[in-house]
């Protein structure tokens, strides 16, 4: 059977480690809370936007926004920012694939 031209995707379908970035993404959708609370971070969901400590460094009062429409973390002390999968990635020094492994892990 030829192959097209472009058959980097069609090789590597299936492969944990070289799955396409957009469906590592998918998975990954809608789990910021599952990953903040495995940091222990925020108590409870709440709705639309909310004010949590940054899991990057020490927090006496909340620095970080978490808009739990869009799955966004924005940290204005540190700058920090990003999706779950930008969390752990950032959190734990791994690639996309390992994040995405963890992601699944916490629930």
């Amino acid at each position: 059977m030829q192959k097209p031209e472009d058959s980097w995707w069609v090789e590597n379908v299936g492969q944990p480690d070289k799955e396409p970035v957009k469906e590592q993404r998918k998975v990954a959708r809608g789990k910021l809370y599952q990953v903040l609370k495995h940091y222990g971070y925020p108590d409870k969901k709440g709705f639309g936007k909310q004010w949590v400590k940054c899991p990057f460094h020490d927090d006496r009062h909340a620095s970080a926004a978490v808009d739990w429409d869009t799955n966004y973390f924005t940290c204005f002390a540190c700058e920090a920012k990003g999706t779950a999968i930008d969390l752990v990635m950032q959190k734990e020094g791994c690639n996309l694939g390992d994040a995405v492994r963890r992601i699944e892990l916490f629930g």
